[in-house]
C-alpha cells in the first residue's frame, strides 16, 4: 500500500501553508531522513524530511509550487518496489503501470539515528551515515562524528556536493530565479557552504538588480507569502483591538526658535 506524504504542522497555530517545491524528482528513491520538499509557514520556509523510504510518486493533481495546502493534506506517495502508482491524490483513478525501480534497488538498511545537522553534512560530503562510528551508546550520530569520518575519508571530504543536492536556501533560489542567476555557480558563505540570498545579490550585477527593482509595465500579480499575510493580520489586529489615544501638551519653544 502506498505511503502517504502529508503536510506537517510546523506550529501550534498553523492550519495551512504554501507548498514551495519538491527536493526530489518523481520516480527517484527517497531514504528515511532525506529532505523531501519545502513548505512555507507563517514565519519561515522549512525543508521537510521524509520519515519513510520508497520511490516518490507525484500524481497529476498534486500541489504545485505556490499552492496553499492544509495541514494533514496528502501531496504525494512513497511506493515500494514494483508497487502500482496512484494517478490521483484521492486514489480514485486507475493505477498506472508499476514504476520501474530497478535502477534504485538498494539493500534495506535500518535508518541510522542522526541529527538534522549530521544528516545534512553527511549528504554534502557524500558519507554514508551507517558507516560513521560514534561514541554515543545509543548509536546516534552527531555532526562532530561526521566531521571525524570526513577526516578519515579525505577523498570525500574535499569533493563537491552530490549532484542534485540542494545547497541553497529557498529564498536564495527564488531570488536567483528572479534575477536570472544560476545559484549552483555561486560560492555560499552560509554553514557548510550553503548559498544564501545575500550571496545571490552580491553575485548579480548592479544593472540586473536595478532591472529587477523596477518591474516593467503593466507588472504582474504575485501572491503574498504566508509571512507577509501573517504580518498584515497582526498589524490589522493591533489597530482594531487597541484604543487609539492622542496626547497633546504645550511647551515654551521661544529659546528653540531663537536658536
Amino acid at each position: 500500500m502506498p505511503t502517504e506524504i502529508t503536510i506537517p504542522r510546523l506550529g501550534w497555530s498553523m492550519e495551512e501553508g504554501v507548498f514551495s517545491e519538491w527536493l526530489k524528482s518523481a520516480g527517484e528513491h527517497v531514504a528515511a531522513g532525506e529532505m523531501l520538499f519545502v513548505l512555507e509557514g507563517d514565519k519561515a520556509a522549512h525543508e521537510v524530511e521524509s520519515f519513510d523510504a520508497g520511490v516518490l510518486c507525484i500524481p497529476s493533481d498534486a500541489p504545485r509550487p505556490g499552492d496553499t495546502v492544509k495541514v494533514g493534506q496528502v501531496i504525494g506517495f512513497l511506493l515500494a518496489e514494483g508497487e502500482a502508482a496512484p494517478t490521483t491524490i484521492g486514489g480514485a483513478g486507475a493505477p498506472q503501470a508499476p514504476i520501474d525501480t530497478a535502477p534504485h534497488t538498494i539493500i534495506p538498511i535500518a535508518p541510522r539515528a542522526a541529527g538534522p545537522a549530521a544528516r545534512r553534512l553527511a549528504r554534502t560530503l557524500g558519507i554514508d551515515l551507517n558507516a560513521v562510528p560514534t561514541p554515543d551508546p545509543t548509536g546516534r550520530v552527531v555532526r562532530e562524528d561526521v566531521r571525524r569520518a570526513a577526516d578519515i575519508q579525505p577523498s570525500t571530504k574535499a569533493g563537491p556536493a552530490p549532484e542534485g543536492y540542494s545547497v541553497a536556501t529557498p529564498r536564495a533560489r527564488r531570488r536567483a530565479k528572479e534575477i536570472g542567476v544560476d545559484w549552483r555557480n555561486i560560492v555560499g558563505t552560509g554553514r557548510e557552504g550553503r548559498v544564501r540570498e545575500r550571496d545571490v545579490l552580491a553575485h548579480s550585477t548592479k544593472a540586473d538588480a536595478t532591472r529587477i527593482a523596477t518591474p516593467p509595465a503593466p507588472g504582474r500579480f504575485q501572491r503574498a507569502s504566508r509571512i507577509r499575510l501573517t504580518l498584515a493580520q497582526r498589524m490589522l489586529a493591533g489597530v482594531q483591538h487597541t484604543a487609539p489615544v492622542t496626547l497633546n501638551t504645550k511647551v515654551d519653544a521661544g529659546a528653540l526658535v531663537a536658536l
